[in-house]
């Protein structure tokens, strides 16, 4: 039952690729192989490793938690420390239990970043005709503001990727471009996403059909115009940025924020939920009131006369992938060249100590980069910082116990 045990949480660590906060197991089997005053070499030596050398980095290996002992040889590593599979057994349902309450907080994290990534979309699907319609108006609206669309994005490979703003976004639409035909109900599809690559020409559109209710796919046409290719629109978006254009103010508002400001469209209320997924407090697009899970006001996020924000800068900062898969190098980017694939931007601005904060689809991260709070879409960047308000320096929350705070 010890080798069960033991094996069963060593395995659960490394199919999930949890970075733990201590790594306990690693630093238990460390302190015991030190306890009994042994190098590696020498407990590789008692454990019967012909080739020490090789014993010892398996043993280094152990340690810093890159890989697991096999089963025949834990009952000897036991023996040799000094320990009894009992407390083996006992250490690691200590382990497993940390490991699973990591693995649900990591899925509870992912499926709150996706719900997130779909809020904008949905309004896009519903919204995007009044949008279009009243293109003049947003676009002077928008004059001067970089207003992001949470999940809307063009990704090529070797080309690296660009988020898109609400104004590209109707750019490319009324081009146009970045739409497709729905394959159920032959709507037309006006896309939020678009992934691929220039060489091998395969690529996918993503969009919200507003007749089908739902997240679509599709692809572009093979004969369509080269000014419709993925790899195109990328290119024609960097060099947008690199114009006066990207003087632009990143906007202090969402999307939600601007539709039910402007169009007093009926926007859904996010959910802001703790670690756990308690919920602790509710923004309300329809009066910009964020309020605590007992009906009081924290906070009323103004309705600014313009989307440009002159208050702090916040930063957009590039998210890119791992460098390997399976052991292949994953190029992202040629020009300038980057290992990794681009998977998109979070937003980085600083709470009143001027420490840095980071808000991805769906988390709100403190300074160390630990999640803090889940977010059912994208708030106005000054609820998030009413909410940075309310939570102390170790991340605990007093939301329940704080006075209502008007932002000016």
């Amino acid at each position: 039952m010890a080798k069960n045990a033991i094996e069963q949480a060593l395995d659960l660590r490394v199919t999930q690729r949890l970075d733990l906060d201590n790594k306990r197991w690693c630093r238990w089997l460390r302190d015991a192989r030190e306890g009994q005053g042994l190098s590696r070499m020498e407990l590789a030596e008692r454990m019967g490793y012909r080739k020490l050398q090789r014993g010892a980095a398996k043993i280094a290996r152990w340690e810093r938690g890159d890989d697991v002992p096999r089963s025949d040889r834990i009952p000897l590593l036991a023996q040799t420390l000094g320990l009894s599979e009992e407390q083996i057994a006992a250490q690691a349902r200590r382990e497993r239990e940390q490991l699973t309450t990591l693995a649900h907080n990591d899925l509870l994290l992912r499926k709150a970043s996706s719900a997130a990534s779909l809020f904008d979309v949905r309004l896009l699907g519903r919204y995007g005709d009044l949008l279009l319609g009243r293109s003049a108006q947003v676009f002077q609206d928008l004059a001067g503001a970089d207003l992001r669309v949470t999940g809307a994005m063009v990704v090529q490979a070797y080309m690296g990727g660009a988020s898109l703003s609400l104004d590209e976004l109707l750019g490319e639409w009324l081009a146009g471009r970045f739409q497709f035909s729905c394959g159920e109900c032959g709507a037309t599809v006006r896309c939020h996403y678009g992934g691929g690559s220039p060489l091998s020409g395969n690529h996918k559109l993503a969009g919200w059909c507003a007749v089908c209710a739902r997240r679509v796919t599709g692809r572009i046409p093979p004969d369509s115009p080269r000014e419709h290719r993925l790899a195109h629109i990328l290119m024609g978006l960097k060099k947008r940025r690199q114009a006066p254009r990207a003087q632009n103010q990143l906007s202090g508002w969402t999307l939600g924020q601007y539709l039910a400001s402007r169009f007093s469209v009926d926007v859904p209320d996010i959910r802001v939920t703790d670690t756990q997924g308690d919920v602790v407090a509710m923004y309300r697009h329809e009066n910009g009131i964020l309020e605590n899970r007992g009906g009081e006001t924290l906070a009323v996020v103004p309705s600014a006369s313009t989307c440009a924000d002159g208050e702090d800068q916040p930063v957009w900062q590039e998210q890119w992938g791992a460098a390997s898969e399976k052991g292949t190098l994953v190029v992202g980017s040629l020009s300038p060249l980057r290992a990794g694939g681009w998977q998109g931007e979070s937003l980085v601005f600083d709470d009143h100590n001027g420490r840095s904060w980071c808000a991805t689809p769906g988390v709100l991260r403190n300074p160390s980069g630990r999640p803090v709070f889940r977010l059912d879409g994208p708030l106005p960047r000054a609820a998030l910082k009413a909410l940075i308000q309310v939570c102390r320096p170790n991340g605990k929350k007093q939301l329940d116990r704080w006075q209502a705070l008007v932002l000016e």
